[in-house]
C-alpha cells in the first residue's frame, strides 16, 4: 500500500512538473533569429555631378577580411536616396531592413537596354545587351573605390560618383 501511494504521488508530481514545463515553453514564444537583432539601419544618397542618381542598385558586398556579414542591397529613389536590406540565409522572412556590422565594398549599378521588352521570347543571346549608365568602375567589386564600415549604430553613407 505504501509503495502504491508513493508511485501515485510521484506520478502526480511528474504530471504537474510536465504541465509547468509545457506552459513555460508556450509562453516563451518564437525567439527572433540572433542575426536579425544585429542588423543596423543603413541609408544614404547617391549623386553624380551633384545630381541624384535615380533607379540605381546599391550593393554592400562584405570584404573578405570582415568577419561574418551578408551582402545588403538598396534601390535609389527619385532623390537618389537608398535604404539597405539584407536577406539572411535560412530566414523565411525575405529581405530585412538593415545591414550586418562589418566592412563592405560598395557598388552602384544602373543599366538600360534599348528595345528591350520583358515579354520578349528571344533566347538570351539574341536579346539586347544591358548598357551601363554609370562609370564601370562603380559596378565592379574589384575596381570600386567606394567603401563603408557599418558599426553597431545606424549609419548614413552618401556617395558622390
Amino acid at each position: 500500500m505504501f509503495h502504491f501511494t508513493l508511485a501515485r504521488n510521484f506520478l502526480t508530481l511528474f504530471v504537474i512538473v510536465g504541465a509547468l514545463l509545457l506552459a513555460a515553453a508556450g509562453c516563451r514564444g518564437k525567439q527572433p533569429d540572433r542575426r536579425e537583432t544585429q542588423l543596423v539601419p543603413v541609408q544614404g544618397t547617391i549623386t553624380m555631378k551633384g545630381k541624384p542618381v535615380v533607379g540605381a542598385v546599391v550593393s554592400f558586398i562584405v570584404e573578405i577580411s570582415s568577419s561574418g556579414g551578408e551582402p545588403a542591397y538598396g534601390l535609389t529613389d527619385p532623390e537618389g536616396k537608398y535604404v539597405l536590406k539584407t536577406s539572411l540565409p535560412g530566414s523565411k522572412k525575405g529581405m530585412l531592413p538593415g545591414a550586418m556590422p562589418g566592412d563592405y565594398k560598395v557598388t552602384v549599378t544602373k543599366t538600360a537596354s534599348q528595345g528591350f521588352d520583358s515579354s520578349d521570347e528571344r533566347v538570351e543571346e539574341d536579346r539586347p545587351q544591358q548598357r551601363q549608365l554609370l562609370p564601370p568602375k562603380y559596378s565592379s567589386t574589384g575596381q570600386t573605390p567606394l567603401q563603408a564600415s557599418v558599426n553597431s549604430n545606424s549609419a548614413t553613407f552618401d556617395f558622390e560618383l
